[in-house]
C-alpha cells in the first residue's frame, strides 16, 4: 500500500531515512500505536465525512500534515482504484485507506505492512504539526515492553471513562455541563450559543487520555450529580441566584445565602456541598420534583 504526498506517490527513498531508526528489529516486528490528539467516538463515512457513533472500531481518515524533504505537505495512506478519464487523459484512481483504531490502539506488523508502519511513524515524528491541525489525527509508538496487565487496565479505564462521559452527553447534558466545568471551564454558554460542541468536548477527551480514573472518579461522585440538579434547576427557572445567595424563583424565598468574600463561582461549589451535606429542610428533593415538572412541561 503506497503513500501519497501533496497528491502524488512517493516513493520509499524518499522517506526511508526518517524512519529507519523507528523500524525494529529481529524476528518480532510487531509494535503497537496508540491516538494522540484524534477525537474520539468519531466515524469516518468512505467520502470522509465523520459521524458521531457508539462503540466499536473507530475508523480515521488516515492523512496527516508531514515535512519530507524540506517541504510540509499533506500525507496520505492510500490505495488504487484503477483508472479514471482525466483532462490530461487517462489517470490513476487514488482513494483513501482507512485505519482502525480499537480502544485507541492499533497494532501493526512493520514486515508484513511497512507502509502502513511508515505513515504511522512519520504522523509521529510529526506529532506537533498535526496537534495544529485538529483534524488530522496523530500517533505515536509506543513501548509494549511494559506489562500487558497494566496494559489491560489502562484499556479498560480507557473505555469505561469514554463510555461514561458519552452516555452523560446523550442522556444527562446538565450532568456533562457540570464535568466540563469541573475542570474549570467558563465558556460553556458562549460555546453552547454557537453550537461549538468539539470544543466542549475535547478537554473531556483529554482527560479520558491522560487520566481516565478522575473522569471516572468525578461521574460517579454525588457533587457532580447534585451539581448537575442545581444547573438544571437554573436553567429550568426553578433557582436563581445572585452574589448574595440562592433563592427559589417563584417566591424569591432565600435557600441558602453565599458566605462573604465568596466569588459566585465559589458559592455554587459550596452551595452544592451544602444541599448535599447539610441541608436538613428537604430543599434539593424539592428542587429535583419541581425540576422533572419543568422539564415535562417545556
Amino acid at each position: 500500500m503506497p503513500l501519497l504526498f501533496n497528491g502524488k506517490p512517493l516513493e520509499e527513498k524518499e522517506y526511508q531515512s526518517l524512519v529507519k531508526d523507528l523500524k525494529p528489529k529481529g524476528k518480532n516486528q510487531t509494535v503497537t500505536f496508540v491516538l494522540k490528539n484524534a477525537q474520539p467516538l468519531l466515524r469516518f463515512t468512505e467520502r470522509g465525512e465523520k459521524l458521531i457513533s457508539n462503540g466499536g472500531t473507530r475508523p480515521l481518515s488516515t492523512s496527516c500534515i508531514a515535512k519530507i524533504g524540506g517541504v510540509d505537505g499533506e500525507l496520505v495512506y492510500y490505495e488504487s482504484k484503477g483508472q479514471i478519464q482525466g483532462k490530461g487523459g487517462m489517470e490513476v484512481n487514488y482513494e483513501p485507506k482507512y485505519v482502525y483504531f480499537t480502544a485507541h490502539e492499533l497494532i501493526v506488523n512493520a514486515e508484513k505492512n511497512s507502509s502502513l508502519f511508515d505513515y504511522l511513524c512519520l504522523n509521529s515524528e510529526n506529532e506537533l504539526r498535526a496537534n495544529d491541525f485538529g483534524k488530522y489525527p496523530s500517533f505515536k509508538m509506543v513501548d509494549t515492553s511494559e506489562p500487558m496487565k497494566r496494559n489491560v487496565v489502562t484499556r479498560e479505564e480507557k473505555l469505561k471513562a469514554y463510555d461514561m462521559v458519552r452516555e452523560a452527553w446523550d442522556k444527562n447534558k446538565p450532568k456533562f455541563k457540570a464535568l466540563y466545568q469541573s475542570l474549570g471551564k467558563t465558556d460553556w454558554v458562549e460555546l453552547s450559543n454557537i453550537k461549538d460542541y468539539d470544543t466542549i468536548k475535547a478537554p473531556v477527551y483529554d482527560l479520558c487520555e491522560s487520566d481516565p480514573k478522575k473522569v471516572i472518579r468525578l461521574l460517579e461522585s454525588a457533587s457532580l450529580d447534585v451539581g448537575a440538579t442545581v444547573t438544571q434547576a437554573m436553567e429550568r427557572g426553578v433557582l436563581k441566584a445572585d452574589k448574595l445567595a440562592y433563592y427559589w424563583n417563584k417566591t424569591g424565598k432565600k435557600i441558602w445565602s453565599i458566605p462573604g468574600g465568596k466569588s459566585e463561582e465559589e458559592g455554587f461549589d459550596l452551595f452544592v456541598n451544602f444541599l448535599r451535606m447539610e441541608d436538613k429542610s428537604g430543599a434539593f428533593d424539592q428542587i429535583k420534583k419541581e425540576t422533572a415538572i419543568e422539564a415535562i412541561n417545556v
